[in-house]
């Protein structure tokens, strides 16, 4: 079966323990819901900045993905830092 009916979520901060509708609701939250059948392939672009990126369908399907890959590219053109991340 083709994915469909799932939304697509990105944060600076962790969505971990958050519910969808609690996470829809947050405007700090990018998000993009995909409602049709999506290709074996298919790209989204994000046209924000984060760290945490989640998949989650509405429901209580079951959600399977063979693989996920996300890519970016750092905020500035600047020497790592090593430490703890703010």
């Amino acid at each position: 079966d083709a994915l469909a009916g799932f939304t697509l979520l990105v944060s600076d901060t962790d969505m971990s323990g958050r519910t969808l509708e609690a996470l829809l609701a947050d405007p700090t939250v990018w998000k993009s819901t995909q409602a049709g059948p999506i290709g074996r392939l298919t790209t989204i672009a994000a046209s924000t900045r984060g760290r945490y990126v989640r998949v989650m369908l509405s429901g209580t399907r079951a959600l399977n993905l063979a693989e996920v890959e996300v890519h970016g590219w750092p905020t500035s053109n600047r020497a790592p830092v090593w430490g703890t991340l703010p």
